[in-house]
């Protein structure tokens, strides 16, 4: 039986308290520090009333956008929410596309962010680019380079209703309107991805906080915090968001538990209690809680998930 999201949520639990927290602290960030290392402390268990088989039903969150377990939750929740969205658009005939957007790489990270997001905010105001796709999924990604400075990009998935291949007027229009705006270079990367269920893979994993963050200089982990407040660094748009937001099952819903129905996965039975166990406990005990499965028809192979 499969225990994918239990072995992940004790990888990143174990991650936060072992680089994260300690790297914060170093920075003089304490607060920050302290909320995120009691991220995860208790886990709710999903114990099937049938058969008693334990299953994982999500963990006290934090919800603070440096947490490693808080952010890897939020993208399997958001990758729940999406699918039936995408995969309704495929079966529609809808075609998506995977580009990154990226600016050159400068040590003025504020000013880098607001090129990259009013920038891409002129894009697709441009008629041309709004008639070709009708909707998009996009994250931000940073990293740092001593020699270079940071570098803000944006991944994103664009659906249209045609195919084709016609990306240089992109590419040139983005590298106009950088220009424009903050008097940089820029280019579009463009990769070819098999359906849209993959290319959403490839977005939400970039809201997942990287092992690259605790390599910062500490000076520059109080910026990066600083620069990062108030942005939205995961956004759904246009055609993909409206579908989202008129599907009534999505509303309201903070938990991936409460988007993916409870199904024990050693009996199929649909009814269960609910305990709360210590992190520290599950350790010792070395127990293992397994998924729930999927209350839902076909779709997308469990392995792309994340």
């Amino acid at each position: 039986m499969k225990a994918k999201k239990f072995i992940k949520y004790m990888l990143y639990r174990q991650r936060n308290l072992e680089q994260v927290v300690p790297f914060f602290r170093q920075a003089g960030l304490f607060q920050l520090a302290n909320e995120i290392q009691g991220c995860g402390v208790s886990v709710r268990v999903l114990v099937c009333e049938r058969c008693g088989t334990k299953h994982f039903g999500g963990f006290f969150r934090c919800k603070r956008r440096w947490c490693i377990l808080c952010s890897w939750y939020k993208a399997a929740m958001e990758f729940a929410r999406l699918v039936p969205v995408i995969e309704q658009m495929m079966s529609e005939g809808y075609y998506f596309s995977f580009m990154t957007f990226t600016v050159k790489s400068i040590f003025d990270l504020a000013r880098q962010r607001q090129v990259v997001e009013d920038s891409f905010r002129r894009l697709y105001q441009v008629r041309q680019f709004r008639k070709r796709f009708c909707g998009y999924v996009s994250a931000v990604e940073l990293t740092f380079s001593a020699e270079y400075g940071w570098h803000y990009h944006m991944h994103i998935l664009l659906a249209s209703k045609e195919w084709g291949k016609d990306y240089e007027w992109i590419s040139e229009e983005w590298k106009r309107i950088v220009n424009d705006i903050g008097s940089l270079s820029a280019s579009v990367d463009v990769k070819g991805v098999k359906g849209g269920i993959k290319g959403l893979v490839e977005v939400l994993k970039y809201l997942i906080v990287s092992d690259e963050l605790v390599k910062l200089p500490c000076e520059r982990a109080v910026e990066l915090v600083n620069v990062y407040k108030g942005l939205r660094q995961y956004r759904v748009a246009g055609e993909i968001r409206k579908r989202l937001l008129n599907d009534e099952a999505e509303a309201c819903l903070d938990d991936l538990e409460e988007i993916v129905r409870f199904v024990c996965q050693r009996c199929g039975y649909d009814r269960s209690y609910v305990e709360y166990v210590l992190f520290q406990d599950l350790v010792a005990s070395k127990e293992v809680l397994f998924d729930v499965v999927k209350d839902r028809e076909g779709g997308y192979n469990d392995d792309d998930s994340l």
